[in-house]
């Protein structure tokens, strides 16, 4: 169905709406619906991502600042030649707490 055709008829059944939605409108209106649509489906993406990824940080940064160990055997599990650059981020971050701290 044609947008023009769509516009004419709520023109019709809307009087109040009839300088708003003139047939020579309908790209902008097309154009419009078309950016708001996109808008909706990034929101939605952002937060499923933020639902799904932010418990995950938590948790890791929690086993990383409660227990390093259990960090370093993880790291070590997964990627042998990351532990000398996890030592290296622990030891910054012990110094940068314990600055904090003093």
């Amino acid at each position: 169905m044609n947008l023009e055709v769509i516009l004419t008829d709520l023109r019709a059944k809307f009087p109040c709406l009839k300088y708003v939605l003139r047939p020579q409108y309908a790209p902008y209106l097309n154009t419009a619906g078309t950016v708001l649509l996109g808008w909706l489906i990034v929101s939605w993406i952002s937060y499923i991502i933020w639902v799904f990824l932010a418990p995950l940080t938590v948790t890791v940064a929690a086993i990383i600042l409660i227990c390093p160990t259990t960090a370093k055997w993880c790291v070590k599990q997964t990627v042998p030649g990351l532990e000398a650059v996890f030592n290296n981020f622990l030891e910054k971050l012990h110094s940068v707490l314990s600055r904090i701290h003093d």
